[in-house]
């Protein structure tokens, strides 16, 4: 058993090695970060946490005067939601309901301290101490940053959806919480309010600079930005056009959007049945690579993305070290989408599909390829 004090140390602990023998000559070094861990003791080769609670009054003695300050971070989102929102308020009374709704005050309400204290417990609040810290690209404390979070999903009342998340799936969704680049804050805003016009522009072109710099400044984040663990995400399309990237007949300019349209408008006008179907996934389908040009949109919860699935329903498995991100914290209106965003320019390997005669779509079942 090692007890250890520090507190934002790097410490080597040796932990024995498994295998056919006990005994081992030689153990393995892990490299931990601490803050206060307090007693740290190890099972076979697993480091197992003391677990840690945080009650709500002591989340707000995190906070300065018990109150959040958030920095560049809080002015600019309020500063952007209300630009972005402006049209759809018709008179004062709406934007004054608005500005109440997503809680812009730097007041903490108890309710707030509650639902902060049960993020951070967590996981026998194994991450602790990330919210307790500070992330290398900016000075503000990444517990204002869950503050905000929370607010967020709060209003639009996704808090157990994602109190509930595994402890892998929790993990992944960290970064997205705590890495704001402020040159990104802008650009995922302006995204999560309307995708299409920067997804129109790298499949276009666009002679807009802020649009450019809005699609360079979200490649750089999403660059530094992986996956802990392997995922499973979703994402509904209202179009085939996605499959216009597998060219099937140079001379004729024939793409695999094209012989889909055409057979899925035949299974709707019956003249296909389900022996065919399956003939037609083994010899057009499975194995094609779909090349994704543009910033892929995806989500972690099935619920999320169904409304989209109008002519296809993807199920897609993510291996860890994707470079993508949850990005929830820059929802600009009421609803969640539980949106993992995934880097532009990756591939899409089919491995089964099947035609939904109940719901008239396609379900296809693909892995991620970077």
């Amino acid at each position: 058993m090692t007890n250890t004090n520090s507190i934002q140390k790097a410490i080597k602990v040796f932990v024995p090695r498994t295998g056919a023998s006990r005994f081992v000559q030689k153990p393995e070094i892990i490299s931990v970060f601490t803050e206060n861990t307090g007693k740290i003791k190890y099972v076979h080769n697993v480091l197992e946490y003391k677990p840690r609670q945080i009650t709500p009054q002591e989340v707000k003695s995190l906070f300065i005067d018990g109150k959040i300050d958030g920095g560049y971070l809080k002015d600019e989102m309020k500063r952007i939601k209300r630009k972005l929102l402006k049209s759809s308020f018709t008179d004062i009374s709406n934007f004054k309901k608005w500005r109440h709704s997503v809680n812009l005050s730097k007041e903490l309400s108890e309710s707030d301290l509650k639902e902060i204290a049960d993020f951070m417990n967590m996981h026998n609040g194994r991450f602790m101490n990330i919210w307790k810290g500070y992330c290398s690209e900016d000075s503000i404390p990444n517990i204002e940053k869950l503050a905000l979070f929370v607010r967020s999903i709060k209003r639009i009342d996704k808090l157990n959806f994602y109190k509930n998340l595994g402890e892998k799936e929790w993990e992944n969704c960290i970064d997205g919480i705590i890495r704001k680049p402020r040159e990104v804050v802008r650009a995922l805003m302006e995204y999560k309010y309307d995708s299409s016009k920067i997804n129109g522009a790298i499949s276009f072109g666009t002679s807009s600079e802020k649009i450019k710099r809005q699609i360079q400044a979200i490649e750089k984040y999403l660059d530094n930005q992986t996956l802990k663990h392997d995922m499973e995400v979703y994402r509904g399309e209202g179009r085939f056009d996605v499959f216009n990237s597998v060219v099937l007949d140079k001379e004729k300019n024939i793409t695999l959007k094209d012989i889909l349209e055409k057979f899925t408008a035949n299974i709707e006008e019956h003249k296909f049945n389900e022996k065919a179907v399956d003939d037609f996934v083994d010899k057009s389908l499975l194995g094609q690579y779909i090349h994704q040009e543009r910033f892929l949109s995806t989500a972690i919860v099935p619920e999320a993305t169904k409304q989209y699935a109008k002519k296809v329903y993807w199920t897609i498995k993510v291996p860890k070290k994707t470079k993508a991100s949850i990005i929830e914290s820059y929802n600009v209106e009421r609803e969640s989408e539980a949106e993992l965003l995934i880097q532009k320019g990756l591939q899409l390997l089919i491995k089964d599909a099947k035609y939904d005669f109940d719901n008239h779509r396609w379900n296809i079942w693909a892995d991620l390829k970077q």
